[in-house]
């Protein structure tokens, strides 16, 4: 099973972390932390990279519900969305794979609030892809 699950977005690096943002916003995510990893490197190791972004998304009902059957599941929140530029004007948005969050849900009262999060995940990943 692939982990991961890219989509190329056929638009500036900005542009596409805005939309981000937004698709994750709009199935009840909320971002808590943002890595500008090109930044880090360059500050750090004076290295350049192109634009590369990790979002720590997190919906705050689902995390709830999760911790409250099961608190080591806290262990894999926030969930990490990555934007990265990776041609002109085209930028890849991974997250990790909805199937592969789901075979980590531990207990089984934590398996419907996995459920709902591969769904709400599944939505925001198709909110991004480009229409024909």
């Amino acid at each position: 099973m692939k982990y991961v699950q890219t989509i190329e977005l056929h638009e500036p690096f900005a542009d596409a972390c805005l939309r981000v943002e937004a698709a994750f916003k709009e199935q009840g995510f909320g971002v808590l932390t943002t890595i500008d990893v090109d930044e880090v490197l360059q500050e750090k190791l004076k290295k350049a990279m192109p634009s590369y972004r990790i979002y720590g998304v997190c919906n705050p009902v689902l995390a709830d519900r999760a911790l409250t059957a099961d608190p080591e599941v806290g262990v894999m929140l926030p969930c990490s969305v990555v934007v990265r530029a990776h041609a002109k004007e085209a930028t890849a948005v991974s997250i990790l794979s909805p199937a592969v969050i789901r075979e980590m849900g531990p207990l089984p009262e934590v398996e419907q609030v996995m459920a709902d999060a591969v769904t709400r995940i599944s939505a925001a990943v198709a909110a991004l892809a480009p229409t024909p």
